[in-house]
């Protein structure tokens, strides 16, 4: 089980008691480790929950309610403001653990070509490939190649809204009284009518998922390749709210304030949550074949699963078994002392999100590759884009991110690499970037 820790303000947690308590128990200790190298530290806390239903507890979690109104006794009521309007942000939280973030490519960068003069494998003179983007090239057979990736995403937008100033409008509960409008200062049309005030919310989410990505590759045989890649994820959320009341127009009909907060006994109008879940993501597995090998390039085919290890309600997997099916080409050319490869990827993926959506994607990317001393560098250039064909409301929009990658082969059996990604809409929920760094290693 993973480790979770949640804070939420003091009388949200007096008046919520289906939160356990955080145990301290040896689980937490085996993360420990992966806490070290994201170089991150959990927030204290008191409390445990899901983080899926963290925006739900803002205000104690049942609605704000105002001071009792004593201005009126024929319309005596408690003022309540439901959140129903909340459920629009649960889509927010749950989007996080879709397909919001460019994956790291399940390609190793470290090439080995067989040398028949020598009877042995050599370290390519060939492209290092994109951080983003696969390639069809393929491990020889026998060897192994891991890598270690850590990476950083900060939500910032939802359909192209500003998470640091989201407004959310909170609904006047009707106070029972069947078959009429409750109205104040006069006979309609020309009085108050109260229940048509409302309660707006300022939010300020931010919301962070922090990831240290462990990868394998075997080659099988020289044109057959399999790869794992295992998630140890950090989704952080912290959530502020000022509430405002906006009276309906027809308050120019009466003279008194009839809805008010009352910090002391009832709702006050500023509120915060807050929490954390360190644990496993949804571990992918994949299978590569190289079908063809020219004097100009590559193609290959590729098949993976997704298999649902992480925990949904804390954001950090989706349900189901997924399935990828990918084509991947490449064609390279030298130009003086650099090797430029273009490339293409064109794929579907099945049950890829927490919609179940299946998802048309295509890439394409530009490399160039120069030996600069003892070192081989490759930066390269990709546009990523994908669409949901099947989503819960009819067929979604497109998403499309521009990646750059640069890797450095410091040693025949040693490479670094670095990547940033920034989105090129606002569709969906969407982060200001994602960095990722790391290293990979030959055996």
């Amino acid at each position: 089980m993973p480790c979770s820790t949640t804070y939420m303000s003091q009388r949200a947690a007096n008046s919520t008691s289906q939160w356990p308590a955080v145990s301290s128990g040896r689980r937490c200790k085996h993360l420990a480790i992966a806490l070290l190298l994201l170089h991150l530290t959990l927030p204290a806390a008191t409390l445990a929950g899901d983080l899926q239903d963290l925006l739900g507890t803002l205000y104690g979690g049942d609605g704000i309610t105002l001071q009792r109104n004593t201005v009126a006794p024929q319309f005596s009521h408690h003022a309540h403001f439901t959140t129903d309007s909340l459920t629009e942000l649960q889509d927010v939280a749950r989007s996080i653990s879709d397909l919001s973030r460019p994956s790291v490519a399940a390609s190793s960068g470290l090439r080995f070509d067989y040398d028949p003069v020598v009877g042995g494998f050599f370290r390519a003179r060939s492209a290092l490939g994109s951080l983003f983007l696969e390639r069809p090239e393929t491990l020889p057979e026998g060897y192994w190649a891991f890598g270690l990736s850590y990476g950083r995403t900060r939500y910032t937008t939802l359909e192209g809204r500003s998470l640091s100033n989201y407004e959310l409008i909170l609904n006047h509960v009707g106070t029972g009284h069947s078959g009429i409008e409750p109205c104040l200062g006069g006979d309609p049309p020309f009085c108050y009518a109260f229940e048509k005030d409302v309660v707006a919310l300022k939010l300020n989410l931010d919301i962070s998922a922090d990831y240290l990505l462990m990868t394998a590759h075997h080659g099988l045989t020289d044109r057959w390749e399999i790869s794992a890649q295992l998630p140890v994820q950090r989704i952080a959320m912290r959530i502020t709210s000022v509430a405002s009341i906006r009276n309906d127009p027809s308050k120019q009909y009466f003279d008194r304030t009839l809805h008010a907060f009352d910090p002391d006994n009832e709702d006050s109008p500023y509120d915060h949550v807050r929490g954390s879940h360190v644990g496993i993501g949804d571990m992918r597995l994949t299978s590569k074949y190289q079908l063809f090998e020219h004097e100009n390039g590559y193609s290959g085919i590729s098949l993976g699963i997704r298999l649902p290890t992480g925990d949904l309600r804390n954001l950090q997997g989706v349900p189901g078994v997924g399935s990828q099916v990918s084509w991947h080409t490449s064609r390279q050319f030298m130009q003086r002392h650099n090797l430029w490869v273009l490339r293409f990827l064109g794929g579907v993926d099945f049950n890829s999100g927490v919609v179940s959506a299946t998802v048309l994607r295509h890439a394409y990317g530009v490399e160039l590759n120069r030996k600069i001393g003892s070192i081989d560098a490759a930066i390269a250039l990709d546009f990523l884009n994908k669409r949901n064909l099947s989503v819960r409301d009819g067929p979604g929009a497109r998403q499309s991110d521009l990646g750059l990658s640069l890797k450095l082969a410091y040693k025949k059996d040693r490479l670094l690499h670095f990547g940033v990604s920034v989105p090129q809409d606002q569709n969906g929920l969407r982060a200001d970037r994602t960095i990722v760094l790391g290293l990979e290693w030959l055996l």
